[in-house]
């Protein structure tokens, strides 16, 4: 088996995209990098002709390819030494391993000469770009209509997850905490790897106002009440079917970007279709999150719509004089529900002190279900207090 260098570069996609849909600037975001380093160095290995590895190195100019939903799902490889040059499609599917599904030897990078936009791979030599709301087919540049898309879904790979993780941990000599949750469990929809997070964060509170404007979801029961305790059921058919028509009314199907003024409007047309009132607050100052309007609306029964420019969301272990922090963190922008406030104070053996708030979120993804968004970090792009109520 040949061996051989490889140096690779990482391209930084241009402008061109809706900042609403994905922010071009984290679009060179190092997902599973290093794994599929790996499997596209193994897939050329044996492969390669001798004059393609003979003399200088090869290089591999590396472009980040998202699936069909936007979510980064691998990468093509452009590479070329004195002796030739091809490209490579290496991915990492749902529930799957890092593999290499495309290798072609003097072939151009399906998406070079595309105008702008970001990659999209479906599978079986179908490549897609997306720019300002459309999918575009990567070879004509002709617009695909809603139809294709749906068609294409069907068959398409979806990521298998954007997510890393850290661990900290605070030791302290004193700790108190403040904490205030709208429900024991409150509802914990996720995305199923074909709708995106803004119509699964939607679902998630329409699930919640269930409980009190029983027409939001027909024929339907959100939980249960145990004595003062209320229990939201698992996601289910209902639920689903919630997702999939806030998905429609916020532009959303096919895996569109959604911005934060048609996320609203899609949640408002949805609940006035239910003859539901429905409105909004900014949780919004300078800019930032206005952590106390935030523990307002809560404390006054109502859910929070968070926008945040990256992921990290936190799950706290409680030890005997140290909590143990993991971080679920990505550089993608996201959007989830929150429930509850929980704000907890550290006193340390020097004295000093350290206040950590957090919102009790339903993540809507894999892997964060349940978790803790801190205020402290600077992710927040926009939150809205939500109302819905019967006329």
């Amino acid at each position: 088996m040949k061996k051989f260098l490889v140096t690779f570069m990482i391209c930084a996609l241009a402008a061109g995209v809706s900042a609403a849909a994905v922010p071009a600037a984290r679009t060179a975001y190092a997902y599973g990098a290093d794994e599929c380093d790996a499997v596209f160095v193994q897939a050329l290995e044996g492969i390669l002709p001798a004059e393609y590895t003979d003399g200088e190195p090869l290089t591999a100019e590396k472009t980040m390819v998202r699936d069909i939903a936007l979510r980064p799902l691998g990468y093509v490889y452009d590479f070329e030494s004195s002796g030739g040059y091809g490209y490579a499609v290496v991915i990492k599917p749902e529930g799957g391993e890092c593999v290499c599904t495309e290798l072609f030897l003097s072939a151009d990078d399906p998406w070079d000469g595309s105008e702008g936009g970001l990659p999209v791979y479906v599978g079986g030599t179908t490549f897609l770009r997306y720019a300002d709301g459309v999918y575009f087919d990567a070879a004509s540049g002709a617009p695909l209509s809603e139809e294709v898309l749906s068609a294409l879904s069907e068959r398409a790979y979806f990521s298998a997850g954007d997510l890393t993780s850290s661990t900290s941990t605070v030791t302290y000599t004193g700790r108190t905490e403040d904490e205030h949750s709208l429900a024991t469990r409150f509802p914990l929809i996720i995305d199923n790897g074909s709708t995106m997070c803004v119509p699964v964060a939607g679902a998630n509170i329409v699930q919640y106002y269930d409980r009190f404007s029983t027409s939001l979801i027909a024929d339907y029961t959100p939980g249960t009440a145990i004595g003062p305790l209320y229990l939201y059921k698992d996601p289910s058919a209902e639920t689903a079917a919630v997702v999939q028509e806030l998905a429609d009314r916020m532009g959303a199907s096919g895996g569109a970007g959604v911005t934060v003024g048609s996320a609203l409007s899609g949640l408002s047309a949805y609940c006035a279709q239910r003859g539901c009132t429905f409105s909004a607050t900014s949780c919004m100052s300078g800019g930032s999150l206005d952590a106390e309007a935030a523990r307002q609306a809560l404390d006054g029964g109502m859910p929070l719509m968070v926008f945040s420019g990256g992921v990290r969301v936190y799950t706290i272990a409680e030890n005997s004089g140290s909590d143990t922090l993991t971080a679920y963190y990505s550089a993608n922008a996201h959007c989830m529900a929150a429930f509850g406030y929980y704000d907890v104070t550290y006193v340390f053996a020097d004295g000093g002190t350290r206040t950590d708030r957090y919102l009790q979120v339903a993540g809507g993804k894999e892997g964060i279900e349940k978790g803790y968004y801190r205020v402290n970090d600077a992710f927040t792009d926009d939150a809205y207090a939500i109302d819905i109520a019967e006329v």
